[in-house]
């Protein structure tokens, strides 16, 4: 009798992202200016980046968070308090305990807890460094805080000069944490876990000359010293605030040639990290692209470069990597100099992982129109992305959300040997999705199938197809299974 053999591998289409909506409009006078259309780009994303600093009120106190340290902050009962934005676990609380002169401490009644320092107190609501502000005013004494990327300034504006002799001496008060003197800085910890670091005292005086001042630590205080006797009132004391560093690698692009601007937007999700550098050169001049790196990639945290991504249509001045995110299994790629609904019209790429972080899809604003800049600014967070268009209507502006469906897999169980004339067998074939698959034999004289049960009914060949026609959240995918007379054959294609 002549047997049947089954070789398998696995045969998988990948469709690309959901439809797009919403809405823009053409507007006249269009920026082509290099440096111009850089120092625009520039102040709208600091913008964008720091509305999320600003500080408001609640209640009888003001709140605000800081998202790179991972803090929430509130100001009650005159000092500083910071919350672990991942639990809301208090962190520490940081409050002005007392100045001194020598052996002589000077009272300092609190007077009020207020909103920043505006530098033009008739727009308080658009001032972003006033409302990143917080000052608790005492008498001749403001202590503030600054909320920043990267740190939280903490500085006092010291109005008259103390009377007496000697340094001066400012005593901080900690709460649920102590701290610890480390050379000309200081760490503030809980148990043995670090949880921020205080450091950079500087001091400047009226006439802006600027002298460093030394750091103490005495279990829960903070000590900051320094001479004035050469300093002229008022007098700024600025110290800061940060997250100290567990690890630290830097990464720079393999390929990297001057004004590339590598690291103009960055985003990391889990062991991955994602760098734009706009003004690359590999599509033409300011094409751009971005580049994927992996935290164990080339070895323990390695951060070592995993692929370089472009735009398979890009093309000059296109500024592909403008904006860049990534979140799970799928990154994002701002392009807002690309021209495919008008020039500098805009567009986005989603990459995925599952597809060695090749494009899925390309986004573009279904009512898109010159000069939008669609693709300036993008997020991405589990299964939607959103693309702003900032000069969309007349530069009203606008953002689009899109719907990103997740890959699917189909697997199946290795099929044993089988005999011409043996009975019917089943194909065990799942997908990753769980949604029901559908089963089809191009050829019913050689082969017929029901379900995932397969009859050879003669010699020849066919095609059994497996298909998942995805839904809302899941892509289609495909299994091929080629038979004929001797065997069954799957073939993979990607």
């Amino acid at each position: 009798m002549k047997k049947l053999f089954f070789i398998f591998t696995l045969f998988l289409l990948v469709i690309s992202c959901g439809n797009e909506e919403e809405n823009s409009t053409t507007k006249n006078g269009l920026v082509t200016q290099k440096s111009v259309e850089k120092n625009n780009l520039n102040n709208i994303k600091t913008r964008i980046a720091n509305s999320v600093l600003k500080f408001r009120q609640k209640e009888q106190y003001f709140v605000g968070k800081n998202p790179r340290l991972g803090f929430l902050i509130n100001f009650k009962d005159e000092k500083l308090n910071l919350l672990f934005a991942k639990n809301k676990k208090e962190a520490f609380s940081l409050s002005f305990l007392s100045i001194e002169r020598g052996n002589e401490t000077k009272t300092t009644k609190y007077l009020r807890t207020v909103l920043g320092k505006c530098s033009n107190p008739n727009r308080v609501d658009t001032d972003l460094k006033c409302l990143q502000r917080v000052e608790i005013q005492r008498e001749n004494l403001t202590e503030w805080f600054e909320n920043k990327h990267n740190s939280i300034e903490h500085g006092f504006d010291i109005f008259k000069k103390p009377q007496g002799f000697g340094k001066i001496k400012i005593t901080l008060n900690l709460e649920n944490a102590t701290a610890l003197k480390k050379d000309n800085y200081i760490l503030i910890k809980q148990g043995k876990k670090t949880v921020a670091k205080y450091s950079k005292l500087k001091i400047k005086d009226k006439k802006g000359k600027t002298i460093t001042g030394t750091l103490n630590a005495k279990n829960n205080e903070i000590i900051l010293s320094f001479d004035d006797s050469k300093l002229i009132y008022p007098i700024e004391i600025d110290p800061t605030i940060t997250v100290t560093e567990t690890e630290n690698k830097k990464l720079t692009a393999s390929d990297g040639a001057e004004d590339d601007e590598f690291g103009y937007s960055v985003s990391i999700s889990g062991d991955f990290a994602i760098v734009g550098a706009y003004w690359d050169d590999d599509n033409g001049e300011n094409s751009g692209s971005a580049y994927i790196f992996s935290k164990d990639f080339g070895g323990a945290n390695n951060w070592g470069k995993v692929k370089k991504l472009t735009a398979s249509d890009g093309a000059k001045d296109d500024h592909f990597g403008t904006s860049v995110s990534i979140s799970g299994d799928f990154a994002i790629v701002g392009a807002y100099g690309d021209d495919d609904n008008g020039s500098d019209s805009g567009s986005a790429y989603i990459f995925s992982k599952a597809n060695n972080w090749g494009k899925v899809k390309k986004l573009t604003a279904s009512d898109g129109a010159q000069g939008d800049e669609f693709g300036i600014s993008v997020s991405i967070s589990s299964d939607f992305a959103i693309v702003a268009a900032p000069y969309d209507n007349n530069n009203l502006g606008s953002a689009y959300i899109f719907k990103i469906k997740k890959e699917q897999t189909i697997t199946f169980n290795p099929i044993p040997t089988k005999t011409y004339g043996d009975s019917d067998f089943d194909l065990i074939v799942t997908t990753s999705s769980g949604l029901p698959l559908s089963f089809t034999s191009s050829n019913t004289n050689v082969a017929t199938v029901s379900g995932p049960t397969v009859t050879i009914v003669g010699a020849g060949t066919t095609t059994i197809t497996v298909s998942q026609s995805g839904n809302d959240y899941y892509l289609p995918a495909l299994l091929k299974l080629k038979i004929n007379q001797l065997r069954i054959i799957v073939i993979y294609t990607n």
